[in-house]
Order: structure tokens, then C-alpha cells, then sequence
């Protein structure tokens, strides 16, 4: 029984291991940008900015990250950029209000994405 636990928790830190390496290799020289649907200096600009800061440090490959803000429509501008415009590799991400989620869960034709019909 124990011998059954060590080779399961050894066969846990082999794919664990594996999975951090295949991050590092994967982020490392990479930026990852954040973008918000904010001016400079609203909440969820702020909020993103200190993210930023300490964020990089915290992925395998520690990566630089920007913040980027795409104020229009309401969050349909940063919305719909992430969704059919950004790169869908992990590298960028962003932040919108609730509002937008679920106006585009509604049905509104302004908001679509990229699984949408």
C-alpha cells in the first residue's frame, strides 16, 4: 500500500514537473498583454496595473506583461478585440465589466465570440 502511494505521488511530480518545463518553454521571452475596456486610471486599469507588476513573476518563463486599454462601446471594443482580433495562445488577456458577458450570453448581435454563430 505504501509502495503504491510513493509511485503515485512520484508519477504526480514527473507530469507536474513536465507541465511547468513545457510552460517555461512556452513564456519565456514572451509578452503577455492585458487589456481592459477602461480609460487610464479607472478602476479596472488600475487593478490590471498592479496585477502586471507582479504577475510576470509568477509563470513559468517569467514573461513581461503590458497593459493595454481599449475604452469604447461600453467594453464591446476590448470585448470583441479579444475575442476575434488577440491571439488566442494564452498571451493575451482581458479584462471587461459583467455587463458585456452576459449581454453577449443574451443574444446581442454587437457582441460575439469567435464560437458564436
Amino acid at each position: 500500500m505504501l509502495q503504491q502511494i510513493a509511485a503515485a505521488v512520484g508519477a504526480c511530480a514527473v507530469v507536474l514537473t513536465a507541465g511547468a518545463a513545457i510552460a517555461q518553454d512556452f513564456y519565456a521571452g514572451k509578452t503577455i498583454t492585458m487589456s481592459t475596456h477602461t480609460g487610464p486610471g479607472g478602476g479596472y486599469d488600475t487593478l490590471l496595473r498592479l496585477i502586471s507588476r507582479h504577475l510576470g513573476r509568477h509563470i513559468p518563463g517569467s514573461p513581461a506583461m503590458i497593459v493595454v486599454n481599449m475604452p469604447g462601446a461600453g467594453g464591446l471594443t476590448a470585448f470583441n478585440h479579444a475575442a476575434r482580433i488577440a491571439p488566442q495562445d494564452g498571451t493575451y488577456l482581458t479584462l471587461v465589466g459583467q455587463d458585456s458577458w452576459c449581454m453577449s450570453r443574451q443574444g446581442s448581435r454587437d457582441f460575439r465570440l469567435r464560437s458564436d454563430p
